[in-house]
């Protein structure tokens, strides 16, 4: 059996996990691919490259553009409940 594993947003602290993604490798020929949320490769996306052995068309590193969410005003945002008027 082969597998293909998509790792996607960041891999932050993959040396954690690391033996166990190397299990997972080994014993389905498992081959990763990486989409990550940064402008460019760091030094802990190289390394994880170099140890899964990832050719470059197996990463890629693509910089959202999303901002930060503006903080909200519960109160201006609540509008009141007014019961519907009963006829009289």
């Amino acid at each position: 059996m082969r597998v293909a594993i998509l790792l996607a947003g960041r891999i932050k602290g993959w040396e954690y996990t690391k033996d166990a993604l190397k299990s997972l490798q080994n014993k389905y020929n498992a081959i990763f691919f990486v989409s990550l949320n940064q402008e460019a490769a760091d030094e802990s996306t190289l390394a994880f490259c170099e140890y899964f052995n990832l050719t470059p068309e197996q990463i890629a590193t693509i910089k959202s553009d999303l901002a930060a969410p503006t903080p909200v005003d519960p109160a201006a945002t609540v509008t009141p409940l007014t019961p519907p008027a009963t006829p009289a």
